[in-house]
């Protein structure tokens, strides 16, 4: 067995299903900087996507990215175990993890690698989980014929439908899920627009409107179904302490932008009655 197959078996037996090999030379690197710091001498990444989405339709009032564990703490774990793996297999090479903060352009890259296509939202609709998944990647000096690393295509775009700019509630001037997580006061326009989205933390507008998201598959991860909190109130948040809080995707801003958001609802039903 080569490494590629038993790189392969790696991600099959974590149910990762979409994964890609390709030659550093062919990723879009946007923080040079950043990679010669964390891996020097890199000639290969190993990109994969974890996929969120738990088919649930329950009440809620968190984005659905945000509702389980802090996904962080899932691409570090892939990662150390990914690193791990192939250091077993490859000892003399070196390897550093990446995901969110990366030393490239991780849609990009991940589209040209064919594992989706870039929406006019930004975000990346895979081939079968949507636009719901994160993207995780390690970075290697080995050698990328030797994990089977494959070519660049020329992924096509969306469907430029417009749904997503339409749904969205600043209409791309800006973004209601950042004006949610941002510390401080909001401003009237900011209030606005969070209150449109319906959750006090996020937005899924954009990705809920997107036809090609209409059939994404749910996630085969256990991960994302275990300990969820899919509606917040000051109560539970009250209850939470600073270690739980922080191990939530919701939680890194800190409780106030998330208690600011809540008084926000709350002052809005209370006009709403007044009406």
């Amino acid at each position: 067995m080569d490494l590629k197959d038993r790189l392969d078996g790696f991600f099959e037996e974590r149910r990762i299903f979409l994964h890609a090999v390709l030659p550093l030379s062919d990723c879009i690197v946007t923080d040079a900087a950043l990679l010669e710091k964390e891996a020097p001498g890199a000639r290969t990444a190993i990109l994969y996507v974890l996929p969120y989405l738990t088919g649930r339709t329950e009440e809620h009032n968190i984005s659905l990215y945000a509702q389980s564990g802090d996904y962080h703490l899932l691409i570090r774990k892939t990662n150390g175990e990914l690193a791990d793996f192939l250091q077993s297999l490859l000892p003399g090479a070196s390897f550093a993890g990446f995901g969110d903060r990366s030393p490239f352009d991780e849609r990009r890259t991940f589209a040209s690698a064919g594992l989706g296509v870039l929406g006019d939202n930004g975000l990346l609709i895979t081939k079968r989980y949507g636009s719901f998944a994160f993207l995780g990647e390690v970075i290697t000096d080995a050698d990328p014929a030797l994990l089977g690393a494959a070519g660049t295509s020329s992924p096509a775009g969306c469907l430029h439908c417009g749904a997503c700019k339409s749904a969205c509630p600043t209409h791309f001037e800006d973004c209601a899920s950042g004006y949610s997580q941002k510390k401080g006061e909001l401003t009237g326009k900011e209030k606005e627009a969070v209150l449109k989205t319906g959750l006090v933390w996020g937005c899924d507008l954009c990705q809920t409107v997107c036809p090609l998201n209409r059939n994404a598959e749910a996630s085969p991860l256990p991960f994302f179904y275990e300990d969820r909190v899919a509606v917040l109130t000051k109560a539970r948040l009250d209850a939470m302490s600073r270690k739980e809080l922080r191990a939530r995707a919701f939680g890194w801003r800190g409780r106030q932008p998330l208690l600011r958001n809540l008084a926000l609802f709350e002052d809005a039903k209370k006009e709403e009655k007044k009406v």
